[in-house]
């Protein structure tokens, strides 16, 4: 059974894996909190040790055991599949502000009560974004921090420079590069036989599998989307964004807001690729099918 290694010194294990998946096989990844993390973390486990695990904590744990295993490992000529898995600013903040702020959480970490507003809480993360990059250190790794600041300041390790080989990943593109992901990564039969019991994609997870994309069966759920499916999947996915729409103009409805989430998130959209918005304005969303087909264009010829 293979396991879970850190990477070299030079790189903060807590931002990045190196995962050996057998055959020669490693997956450098990097998975920023409020990105899928949770469940992309609990199918690694379950590869690595064949064990559903209740606590995500022992993530970490299981790494640093098998740190020492993967030192002839590293030096081996292998196959490395490097990627980060990013997500449109706009909503990855407000997921943060709805799963972590609304619920307490955050009053645990800094004292921001969950009674606390969404303009209130982008006021305390625009002061942690200024207190981080203002001195040259390297940004503190917080739960706070990692939920709410940007993933290009706090997941710096895994960007370029440092990474210059590494595919980026839109969360809202999943559809599209998943079954190539996953049959590059040579972890097919985990993903087919792992079902997590957090919810997936936004909805409650009923697959008997980790992760059914739309049009897909479990059975099928490997197979790359033909150009055909995917025109589908983005018309279909833009005419059932009510629920997205929705929220984003409840809580970005304040034109002086978003220009200020903008400029606090300058680096991910420069890093990642996704376009500045302008506010739910005639209904639109920040990432719709246009700017997916523009991610797919530049990086999926290039996943293999």
């Amino acid at each position: 059974m293979k396991h879970i290694c850190m990477l070299s010194p030079l790189m903060p294990s807590v931002q990045s894996k190196l995962l050996s998946t057998g055959n020669n096989t490693f997956v450098d990844e990097c998975l920023p909190a409020k990105a899928g993390s949770t469940v992309w973390k609990s199918l690694l486990l379950y590869h690595t040790t064949g064990v559903k695990y209740p606590n995500l904590h022992l993530f970490n744990t299981h790494i640093q055991r098998a740190e020492q295993r993967f030192k002839d490992a590293l030096n081996a000529q292998s196959r490395t599949l490097a990627f980060i898995i990013a997500r449109n600013p706009y909503e990855r903040l407000l997921s943060a502000y709805l799963d972590k702020v609304k619920t307490g959480l955050v009053e645990k970490w800094v004292g921001l009560p969950k009674n606390a507003s969404f303009s209130q809480t982008v006021e305390l993360v625009a002061r942690r974004q200024k207190y981080e990059t203002s001195f040259g250190h390297t940004p503190s790794f917080t739960l706070f921090n990692q939920h709410f600041l940007p993933i290009s300041t706090v997941y710096v390790w895994c960007l370029p420079p440092h990474n210059p080989k590494r595919f980026v990943l839109w969360l809202e593109a999943q559809p599209l590069w998943y079954a190539k992901v996953v049959n590059a990564a040579n972890i097919q039969l985990s993903a087919l036989q792992y079902s997590p019991p957090q919810k997936t994609n936004g909805g409650a997870n009923s697959n008997r599998c980790f992760y059914r994309p739309p049009m897909r069966t479990c059975e099928t759920s490997l197979r790359p989307y033909t150009r055909q499916e995917t025109v589908a999947w983005l018309s279909r996915r833009d005419n059932a964004s009510e629920t997205r729409t929705a929220l984003l103009r409840t809580y970005y409805a304040n034109r002086k807001l978003v220009r200020q989430v903008t400029e606090i998130y300058s680096g991910d959209f420069n890093a990642f690729g996704y376009q500045k918005w302008d506010g739910p304005a005639h209904g639109s969303i920040p990432v719709d099918g246009s700017a997916v087909l523009k991610w797919e264009a530049k990086t999926m010829p290039f996943l293999i």
